[in-house]
């Protein structure tokens, strides 16, 4: 979980890198790390994925079409692993 002290300080560098002009590493975030995908088998030496209907097969080194799953040392990795792209606080289910 990210600390107030640690948003206001990555705010204030992104900031800092608008104002003169080097804003690439403020918008790339960090490194993508990846977590081990499910759904997927192995074509030679590429990585098929079968998550959804478009089929993609990858070679080493390149994403899918989705852009969220990348082969790696022979294994399908999934890069938007616990990295929520909207979080609300308000409950799905509200009482009357």
């Amino acid at each position: 979980m990210t600390t107030r002290r640690a948003c206001i300080g990555t705010l204030c560098s992104c900031g800092a890198l608008l104002a003169t002009g080097n804003f690439s590493r403020c918008i790339a975030g960090p490194a993508p790390s990846g977590h081990p995908a499910r759904f997927w088998h192995r074509e030679g030496t590429a990585v098929a994925c079968e998550l959804c209907p478009h089929g993609c097969v990858l070679p080493e080194g390149k994403t899918g079409t989705c852009r969220n799953r990348m082969h790696r040392d022979g294994k399908l990795i999934a890069l938007g692993y616990a990295q929520p792209c909207a979080v609300h606080v308000d409950p799905i289910e509200k009482k009357p």
